[in-house]
């Protein structure tokens, strides 16, 4: 849910997965929303940020997958050369 005290909510939809609430903002600028959310599962892949919203097409989201697995890859070896 996502709105102002004492105001209807802006929005009132299902995440895709969990979210840590404490981590994940709004902001408003220039007549427009702007929403992060932080996953509560890193590395999870979510088919869109709202249940029933959009979609991934199957290519795309393997290239995801694969970006996160090298992002987690080099949180998890600092010392690793990349290039």
């Amino acid at each position: 849910r996502l709105g102002l005290k004492g105001n209807p909510p802006f929005l009132d939809e299902a995440t895709f997965g969990p979210v840590v609430e404490q981590e994940s903002y709004w902001t408003y600028a220039d007549g427009e929303i702007a929403i992060l959310l932080q996953k509560m599962r890193k590395g999870e892949t979510w088919e869109s940020a709202l249940v029933g919203r959009g979609g991934v097409d199957p290519f795309t989201k393997q290239e995801i997958q694969k970006d996160m697995m090298l992002e987690r890859f080099q949180e998890e070896h600092p010392g690793f050369d990349f290039r």
